[in-house]
């Protein structure tokens, strides 16, 4: 339980008013001073009066609420905190509640940390009512990280110890991150170990990426060891791709390890547009193999987009070569001519059909019109809806009069118009 306020230290009611005017906007102004009673012949019983927290609380306004509520509970802090603890046992849940809880347990914490734990660890069952705990720990973990390790006890397990681990981690490794690496590995509990690990490991993650992915793999465990891995693989990538790349094939396939991979073939393709060729071969996963492919095409198309544009060409046909072809098609049509004769030579159909359809899109948010009437010409019929409609469409947003008044004598059959129209 909280100390009598006559033993309390000074600094408690400044922590109180510091937490106050937080949580509540003008609520650190001191009451004003008592009136004396005027004196009177016959003495006569007091009326009971009003709960001034109560009172506060039903309060409308909910701004007037909070100013009011925390005023009223500063200043019962500071004469009686156990009556403060008391209406806070009676306060529904909610945001009101939230910042009295905080307000209460900040007071009483400045004096006697585990009282306010034990406190904490009762009422505060909501997430955001656990937030005090990154709060309070960040403040210990400052004062003490040491001591602030032995309060841990007093929190709830799960979630609420969780917040709880990652505040005291955060604040410790500002001062001393090889003694919060110790810390964290040595925790018996695999779950918190996992967290402490994580958290302490940002810090050895700028300096040594690689080092940070070795301890991570000894000491943690998933979700936490992929955002780990992820994390120190992109330091590394830039200063040491070659190094990252060997680092890929630890992230399990998915999202993740996709944007791993193609982070390395940008930065490799950057160096080595052979090596970059040579690696991305060696991706097992078909999509997260096409993606990196084509961010080393963005890096050769912008230095060398004659060789660029023939490695694409001598692609052998298949899906992967049209996932290709589309994305070169992109930085090729701010030549239209040129990328209209590049893409004519594609010998998969499937490239070529894909690659016509970016061209036509990108040309006609310049020249619509132009772009149109080529998409038009052409006599693939399978391709025309594909070309043409990317093209009408945007020449539809550019000028809808002019795109209006082209189709109605363009010699399409009438079930492309129709569905030329329909477009969005």
């Amino acid at each position: 339980m909280p100390k009598p306020v006559a033993s309390l230290r000074p600094h408690a009611v400044a922590t109180l008013a510091a937490a106050c005017a937080i949580a509540w906007p003008g609520c650190s102004k001191s009451p004003p001073p008592a009136r004396p009673a005027a004196s009177t012949a016959v003495e006569q019983p007091a009326p009971a009066a009003e709960d001034p927290l109560a009172t506060a609380l039903a309060l409308a306004d909910p701004r007037e609420r909070a100013i009011q509520l925390g005023g009223e509970l500063q200043r019962t802090l500071a004469r009686d905190p156990a009556a403060a603890v008391a209406f806070l046992r009676t306060m529904p849940p909610g945001r009101d509640f939230t910042q009295a809880l905080f307000a209460v347990l900040n007071f009483i914490g400045a004096t006697d940390p585990a009282a306010a734990l034990t406190l904490a660890g009762e009422l505060a069952r909501r997430p955001e009512d656990q937030a005090f705990y990154s709060i309070f720990f960040d403040r210990l973990a400052n004062e003490n990280p040491r001591a602030a390790v032995d309060r841990l006890a007093l929190v709830p397990a799960g979630a609420a110890r969780e917040t709880a681990i990652r505040a005291l981690a955060t604040a410790w490794n500002r001062t001393d991150p090889a003694a919060v690496m110790d810390w964290a590995q040595a925790l018996a509990d695999p779950g918190e170990r996992s967290v402490a690990v994580e958290t302490a490991i940002g810090d050895l993650a700028s300096r040594d990426p690689r080092l940070a992915i070795e301890v991570a793999r000894r000491f943690m465990r998933p979700p936490a060891l992929e955002r780990t891995i992820y994390s120190a693989l992109m330091r590394l990538v830039s200063a040491d791709p070659e190094a990252a790349s060997h680092l890929v094939a630890l992230l399990p396939p998915g999202d993740l390890q996709t944007t791993a991979a193609a982070h390395v073939a940008h930065s490799l393709a950057e160096r080595s547009v052979p090596a970059a060729l040579e690696w991305v071969q060696t991706i097992p996963i078909d999509l997260t193999r096409w993606i990196a492919f084509n961010h080393v095409l963005t890096s050769w198309v912008l230095r060398d987009r004659t060789a660029a544009a023939r490695h694409v060409l001598e692609l052998p046909p298949g899906q992967g070569t049209e996932f290709a072809a589309s994305h070169l098609a992109a930085y090729l049509a701010d030549d239209p001519a040129d990328a209209i004769l590049w893409a004519g030579a594609l010998p998969d159909e499937g490239a070529r059909l894909g690659a016509y359809a970016v061209i036509a899109s990108s040309w006609s948010q310049r020249a619509p019109a132009e772009a149109v009437r080529w998409a038009a010409s052409l006599n693939e019929d399978p391709l025309r809806p594909n070309a043409l409609g990317g093209a009408f469409s945007n020449w539809l947003l550019i000028d809808s009069d002019a795109a209006l008044k082209w189709i109605e004598t363009a010699k399409l059959p009438p079930a492309t118009k129709a569905k030329l129209l329909r477009r969005p």
